[in-house]
């Protein structure tokens, strides 16, 4: 995320829980925030404890670390009859890395466990620092959420406590898979990402992220939360309840990219691209059409494009005449039922152009991609389903690259 406008082996200590009488599912709001979104997390939490007076339908725990003292907390915010909204320790635990796997996974369980009258914790919130599909450990994307590159904020989440520890995509996927959400949300940058999602589509009904930065103050819980609070979350309204929230400034701030991805349909889209893919594999020249379509990110990393535009672009490119129309609509057709909301600004602080993105970022391999990028990107799951991970892509001697 963006700064304001600027851009587990852990001792664990239980407190004396006060029980409160809530048997509703619950939401868990995980936030790694041993690094500078620490003081945007405690606002974020007070946000959330003043909506939940008003909309207390269902149970909130909120898991969050401080670099200062290197405890972390697990709470359950809840409102007494007469005052207003509070929050209860559950847990304490010393010194986590709240980028390990197993400690995410720890977390949820312990949530779980909270849960009163057999009821569970059906929806999960990752907030934190996010850098699209890269690894762990490489060079970021951008100052995501902070005032100044710090580099080494990679995937899901930074720890500061623990080498500016990251979490990989594919492990992320590991732990949640598991769990089966009703829906994950991700207010972090870059998450809305074809090989992200990909991974992560067995994990929950919907995901709903941003292909491009998100600033630091986050996903506006003051008036997100009471969509959280419904017995199931309603996931469009939260959507664009985040979006209106930046849209109507007229400075900067009026930076923002929304999608909601209906997760059943994800196989089914995967189906069509690799269709599509296959069918034009030998004249696609990926270094070329790389050049025309946008990306998400403001320094040109050559990462993440727009998926719709590359798709569009191949068929634009290579379909007969015949075909080029009805194969245009049958892209629009397979984006329509993956997503259930889409929405962004048109510029990403008044820097990145956005107007002609469509909501879901993706990696077009090209002969000139580093060996880094190429052996993780190899591991991810999308580019063998789709077809991307085609060696005609990447490999000069193969591809139709103009030498």
């Amino acid at each position: 995320m963006l700064l304001a406008i600027l851009v587990s082996c852990s001792k664990v200590t239980k407190e004396k829980p006060i029980i409160i009488d809530q048997g509703e599912d619950a939401v868990l709001v995980y936030i790694a925030s041993d690094n500078n979104l620490y003081s945007y997390a405690i606002k974020n939490i007070e946000q959330i404890e003043e909506a939940y007076k008003e909309f207390d339908k269902k149970q909130i725990f909120v898991y969050y670390d401080s670099p200062d003292d290197k405890i972390a907390k697990l709470i359950r915010i809840f409102e007494k009859k007469g005052l207003s909204s509070q929050n209860v320790v559950l847990k304490t635990y010393v010194n986590p890395n709240s980028c390990s796997p197993s400690h995410l996974n720890n977390v949820i369980i312990d949530a779980m466990n909270f849960c009163k009258g057999g009821k569970t914790v059906t929806d999960i919130i990752l907030s934190s620092h996010g850098n699209s599909w890269l690894p762990a450990k490489h060079p970021s994307l951008s100052p995501a959420k902070i005032s100044e590159p710090l580099g080494g904020m990679n995937s899901f989440g930074e720890d500061n406590s623990h080498n500016h520890s990251q979490m990989n995509i594919d492990a992320l996927a590991d732990v949640l898979e598991k769990f089966k959400f009703e829906t994950i949300i991700f207010d972090a940058c870059y998450m809305s990402n074809m090989e992200v999602i990909y991974e992560l589509r067995n994990s929950a009904k919907y995901i709903i992220a941003s292909s491009a930065e998100v600033l630091a103050d986050g996903f506006a819980y003051d008036e997100t939360t009471k969509y959280l609070l419904e017995e199931r979350i309603d996931v469009i309204n939260y959507a664009k309840t985040y979006f209106n929230h930046y849209n109507i400034f007229t400075d900067a701030k009026k930076s923002a990219t929304i999608a909601v991805v209906k997760c059943s349909e994800i196989d089914s889209f995967k189906d069509f691209v690799k269709n599509l893919i296959d069918k034009y594999a030998l004249q696609i020249n990926n270094s070329e059409i790389s050049e025309t379509v946008p990306q998400f990110d403001r320094f040109n990393n050559k990462v993440i494009y727009d998926l719709k535009f590359y798709l569009r672009t191949i068929v634009s490119n290579y379909a007969t005449v015949g075909d080029k129309d009805k194969e245009l609509s049958n892209i629009d057709t397979a984006f329509s039922k993956m997503f259930l909301y889409e929405a962004h600004t048109d510029m990403m602080l008044n820097i990145l152009d956005l107007s002609k993105t469509n909501g879901i970022s993706c990696f077009i391999p090209t002969p000139e991609t580093p060996d880094s990028y190429k052996n993780y990107y190899l591991r991810l799951q999308w580019g063998d389903d789709s077809g991307l991970s085609n060696p005609i892509f990447f490999n000069k001697e193969d591809s139709n690259i103009k030498q």
